[in-house]
């Protein structure tokens, strides 16, 4: 599956690049910018759980760390989620 990003050079070498974000509301998140939010930014760590892009729908990510993570999502759940402080990078 091929995910455009318009404005945004294309990359796989490093973190994701944000042009655009998005704070994350305590429901079910789903991107507002476009289709897929090209990265999710954790600001208190635990667990996220999430819809990716290319499959896969409803992945718990465990113990998330503080930071950018280059996931290209289209939803983040609130069910499932411990993580805070969560926000959509486009």
């Amino acid at each position: 599956m091929t995910v455009s990003f318009p404005n945004h050079e294309a990359r796989r070498d490093g973190p994701a690049v944000a042009g655009e974000a998005v704070d994350i509301s305590t429901t079910d998140a789903v991107p507002t910018l476009g289709e897929f939010a090209r990265g999710v930014f954790v600001g208190v760590a635990g667990d996220v759980k999430v819809d990716f892009a290319g499959g896969g729908t409803g992945i718990v990510m465990k113990a998330v760390a503080i930071g950018e993570h280059a996931w290209v999502v289209t939803k983040i759940y609130k069910t499932g989620t411990t993580a805070t402080n969560l926000v959509f990078l486009y």
